[in-house]
């Protein structure tokens, strides 16, 4: 979504009907700046697990497909998937199919395993 910001306060411009998960990342920070905009404070830190990173990217189809029941309801089931298609979807390559995310001790671990599922995720999906 997009926001003004002016005298009488926040005007929303528009709205992303299907926003990605991602997005979740950005909402502290926004909540933050409208904050500091309109109370001229800045809110504590968001509280994270000390030690923990988290990371999220968008998964992209490789080839045309088409999801169906099964495998809408087996990306449903993951604890890792979020901004979910409904079955029947039908994509061409390089739409988004949804939004994948991992946490673990360091970027590096995080960047791994975000690669790692998004191969597993895309073999089960689209297999060419």
């Amino acid at each position: 979504g997009r926001l003004v910001l002016g005298a009488d306060g926040a005007s929303l411009l528009e709205i992303n009907p299907r926003p990605s998960a991602s997005m979740a990342a950005y909402a502290g920070l926004l909540r933050a700046h409208v904050e500091a905009c309109t109370e001229g404070r800045l809110p504590p830190p968001d509280t994270a697990p000390p030690g923990e990173v988290l990371g999220c990217e968008i998964v992209f189809a490789r080839s045309a497909f088409a999801l169906d029941a099964d495998a809408a309801a087996a990306l449903a089931a993951r604890g890792d998937c979020h901004d979910l298609p409904a079955a029947g979807s039908h994509f061409a390559a390089g739409d988004a199919v949804c939004t994948l995310s991992a946490s673990g001790p360091s970027a590096t671990a995080v960047r791994d395993a975000l690669d790692r599922e998004r191969r597993t995720l895309r073999a089960a999906l689209n297999p060419r």
